[in-house]
C-alpha cells in the first residue's frame, strides 16, 4: 500500500470519527438539570414595556405605533417564504459596495442601476424577508398581549406554525456552498447558524407572548416547539464539538438555546447555555478579557457579544436564575466607557466601526437598573463619561495614554498586544491619536464583509498607522509591553512586536506631554529590508514644498493598491507636516529624516469605501532605523520650541523644549527602556 492510499485512510477515518462525535454531541442536550431552575407564568422573558402596559381592547387604546403596525401586518397578510436565505451580505452590488434595493420586482443597485437576479442575489434578499417576518410576528404577538385581540395572536400563530411545516424541509447549507455536515457553521432557515439562533430568539419571544392565547390546541403547540423551536436549537448545536467556544457565534447560539429553554421549560437547553462546556460561564473565563473587553479586540464585537449575553442572562432570570452577581458581566459594561475617546467615539480597532458609546446608552440601561453603582447611573441618564487616567489594558493589548481636560484632552492609544482572533487585524504597534476634540490618526477598522476592500486594505497592515516590512502585511502575532510611566510631566509607553515579521524585531515608543507626542519607532534586522513608516489622518495634509505626482504605485497588492494621489516629496532632513481641520487649528508634525528616504503623500481609504484619507509615508532601506516625530497638539504649532534627534550607537537621543521646558528622551536599546530627564 503506497504512503498516499494510508494517508487517504486515516484521513477517512479521521472524518468518520469526527462526524460519529459531531452526531453524538448532536443529541446530548440531557444534562442533569439543575435544581434552581424554576418556570412560572407566561411571559416568563422580560418585555418590559409591555408587561408595564395596562391591557385593553384594542378599541380602548390610541392608535399607538405598536397599534398602527400591526394593523398594517394584519391587512399584508404576511406571507412566509417558502425558500431558506443565503448570506445578507450577498445582497449588494459587488461594484459599488452598495445594498440593493426592490423597484419593480428587480433587485437594483442604488447607485449604477444594474439588475441582479442570480440565483445567490435572490436567496440573500429570502434571508431579508425571514428577517422582516421574525420582527412582523413580534409586533403582532406584543399587539395581542397588549390588547387581547384575536386577530393579532392568529396572524402570528400562523407564521409560526408555517416554519414548523417549512423546517424539516430545509437542508443545512452555508454561504459558499456547501451543505449537509460539511456546512460547519451553516443554518438551515439561514445560510449561518448564527442567524438561525438570533432569528429563533425573535419568534421565541413572540411565543412567549402569545403562548396563553386560547386559539392554540395542544397538537399544534407539539408540532410548533418540536418542529421549530426544538429543532431550530438541536440544528444550531449540531456541530457543537467543532465550535470555537470563545467566539461571538457561541453567545448567540448559548443565548438561542436559554431563550428557548425558558420559554419552553427545558432545563437541558438552559445547562448547556449557562453551564455546558462552551456556555456562558466559560466564556465569562475564556472570552473576556481582564479588564472587561471582549477578546477579539473590537467594541463592535464585544457590544454585539453582549447583546447575545444579555439575552442568556434574561432568560435565567425568567426561569429563577440571577447570573447579574458574576463580576465579569459588570466589567463587560465598564470597559468600554474607559475605551471612549473624550468625545464619546470608539476607536475602531480591529472588526470594529465608526461609533460613539454615546449610542449604546441603551445597554446601560440595564447596567443601572442592575448595580447600584453611579458610573452607570450616569451615563445612562445623561451620557457623561468618568475620567480615566492613563492605564495599560494587558488582557486586550493597548496602552491609553491621557492628559488634560475639555478642549485640550489628548489620548493616544497603542495597540500591541493579542491580535484578536478571526476578526483580528495585522495592525501590532498601531497609533491611534485624538486631540483638538476629534480623531486625528484613524483606524480604519473594517468595511463591510461584501467589500472586497475589507479584506484588500482594512486587513493590511498599510492600512494602519505601524511600520510595513517589504510591503507586507504582519503575521498574526501579538506584541508585548516593555514599559509604563505615568507621571506627572508625561506618560510613556514602549511596546515590541518580535514575530509579526521574521528576523525582524520592532519597537515603539509613545511620550505624551499636556500637549505634545513623542513617537519613536525602532526597526532591527540582520538584514537590508524594506520599512515603510506610515500615518493616515482625518485632516488635511500641507508639508509645505510642491511635491511631484507619480504615476507609478509603491506597490501592487497587500493594501498598496488602495494608495492612490501619490506625490513624491523632496523633503529635507527634518521637516513638518500639518494635519489642518476644517477650523484651522492643526496638529504639526516634526519628522526626523535620514539621507535616502523617500517621502510619499496621498490618500488612503477610511471609515467608508469613498472616504479618501490623506496619509504621509516615509520609506527606508536599510537593516536598522529608528523613525522619530514630534507632534505638536496645541492646534497653532506652540507647543514645540525646539528639537533635535540623534541616532547612537546604543540608541537614540531625543532634545526637545515642550512650552518652554527642556527634556531630554534618551531610548537605551541594550536596556529596553526609555527615559525622560527635564533639562536645568
Amino acid at each position: 500500500m503506497s504512503s498516499k492510499e494510508k494517508n487517504n485512510i486515516i484521513a477517512h477515518a479521521s472524518f468518520w470519527t469526527l462526524i460519529v462525535g459531531v452526531l453524538i454531541a448532536q443529541g446530548a442536550d440531557s444534562e442533569t438539570p439543575r435544581d434552581a431552575w424554576r418556570f412560572g407564568d407566561h411571559p416568563r422573558l422580560p418585555h418590559e414595556a409591555l408587561l408595564k402596559a395596562d391591557k385593553k381592547p384594542a378599541s380602548d387604546l390610541p392608535p399607538t405605533p405598536l397599534i398602527r403596525e400591526a394593523n398594517r401586518l394584519l391587512s399584508a397578510e404576511l406571507e412566509v417564504p417558502e425558500k431558506s436565505g443565503q448570506w445578507t451580505f450577498y445582497y449588494a452590488c459587488p461594484e459599488h459596495n452598495q445594498t440593493l434595493q426592490l423597484r419593480d420586482g428587480k433587485h437594483v443597485c442604488p447607485i449604477c442601476k444594474k439588475a441582479y437576479n442570480d440565483e445567490r442575489t435572490l436567496l440573500a434578499y429570502e434571508t431579508r424577508r425571514h428577517d422582516a417576518l421574525n420582527k412582523d410576528v413580534l409586533t403582532l404577538a406584543q399587539a395581542w398581549y397588549v390588547t387581547q385581540r384575536e386577530d393579532y395572536a392568529h396572524a402570528a400563530w400562523r407564521v409560526l406554525q408555517r416554519y414548523a411545516e417549512l423546517h424539516p424541509t430545509w437542508k443545512r447549507h452555508d454561504r459558499w456552498g456547501r451543505t449537509g455536515l460539511m456546512a460547519v457553521i451553516g443554518g438551515k432557515r439561514y445560510a449561518q447558524s448564527l442567524d438561525d439562533a438570533t432569528g429563533i430568539i425573535t419568534l421565541a419571544q413572540a411565543y412567549d407572548l402569545i403562548y396563553d392565547w386560547p386559539g392554540i390546541t395542544a397538537e399544534e403547540r407539539i408540532c410548533v416547539e418540536k418542529d421549530l423551536f426544538v429543532a431550530t436549537v438541536k440544528s444550531i448545536y449540531q456541530m457543537y464539538l467543532l465550535y470555537d467556544g470563545r467566539n461571538n457565534h457561541m453567545t448567540w447560539y448559548n443565548a438561542a438555546a436559554a431563550t428557548v429553554g425558558t420559554v419552553l421549560g427545558r432545563t437541558d437547553f438552559l445547562e448547556r447555555a449557562v453551564n455546558g462546556d462552551k456556555g456562558l460561564s466559560v466564556q465569562f473565563a475564556e472570552s473576556v478579557t481582564a479588564e472587561g473587553l471582549w477578546y477579539e479586540g473590537s467594541t463592535a464585537y464585544h457590544f454585539y457579544a453582549l447583546q447575545a449575553i444579555l439575552r442568556t442572562v434574561e432568560a435565567a432570570r425568567g426561569a429563577g436564575v440571577d447570573l447579574t452577581s458574576e463580576p465579569v458581566l459588570k466589567k463587560l459594561f465598564l470597559a468600554p466607557l474607559e475605551l471612549a475617546y473624550p468625545n464619546g467615539q470608539l476607536p475602531a480597532i480591529n472588526d470594529s466601526d465608526l461609533s460613539s458609546i454615546s449610542g449604546k446608552r441603551g445597554f446601560y440601561t440595564f447596567a443601572a437598573q442592575t448595580w447600584p453603582d453611579d458610573i452607570f447611573k450616569t451615563f445612562a441618564a445623561d451620557g457623561t463619561l468618568p475620567p480615566c487616567p492613563s492605564r495599560v489594558y494587558e488582557g486586550a493589548g493597548l496602552v491609553y495614554l491621557r492628559r488634560g481636560s475639555g478642549d485640550r484632552a489628548v489620548t493616544a492609544v497603542l495597540d500591541y498586544g493579542q491580535h484578536g482572533g478571526h476578526h483580528g487585524h495585522p495592525d501590532k504597534l498601531n497609533l491611534m491619536l485624538y486631540a483638538l476634540g476629534k480623531e486625528i490618526f484613524l483606524d480604519p477598522g473594517r468595511l463591510t464583509y461584501r467589500c472586497p476592500e475589507h479584506t484588500s486594505w482594512t486587513r493590511q497592515s498599510i492600512a494602519h498607522n505601524t511600520v510595513v516590512v517589504d510591503q507586507r502585511s504582519q503575521r498574526a502575532k501579538p506584541g508585548s509591553l516593555i514599559q509604563f510611566d505615568a507621571g506627572e510631566l508625561c506618560d510613556i509607553a514602549l511596546a515590541r512586536a518580535d514575530e509579526v515579521y521574521p528576523g525582524v524585531s520592532m519597537q515603539r515608543a509613545l511620550v505624551l506631554f499636556d500637549q505634545v507626542l513623542v513617537d519613536l519607532f525602532r526597526v532591527t534586522a540582520d538584514q537590508d529590508h524594506t520599512f515603510d513608516w506610515i500615518l493616515h489622518g482625518l485632516a488635511k495634509l500641507n508639508l509645505g514644498v510642491e511635491g511631484q505626482l507619480s504615476g507609478i504605485p509603491l506597490y501592487n497588492d497587500n493594501g498598496y493598491q488602495h494608495l492612490t494621489e501619490l506625490m513624491n516629496v523632496p523633503t529635507p532632513m527634518t521637516f513638518a507636516a500639518d494635519w489642518t481641520l476644517t477650523s484651522g487649528r492643526y496638529v504639526r508634525t516634526y519628522v526626523a529624516g535620514q539621507a535616502g528616504d523617500k517621502t510619499v503623500t496621498g490618500k488612503g481609504i477610511g471609515y467608508r469605501i469613498t472616504d479618501r484619507v490623506p496619509f504621509l509615508l516615509i520609506r527606508r532601506q536599510t537593516h536598522s532605523t529608528t523613525f522619530a516625530a514630534i507632534h505638536d497638539l496645541s492646534g497653532d504649532g506652540s507647543a514645540v520650541d525646539d528639537w533635535e534627534f540623534k541616532q547612537t550607537t546604543n540608541g537614540s537621543v531625543l532634545t526637545l523644549t515642550v512650552q518652554g521646558q527642556p527634556c531630554k528622551a534618551t531610548w537605551d536599546n541594550e536596556s529596553g527602556s526609555i527615559k525622560i530627564s527635564v533639562c536645568e
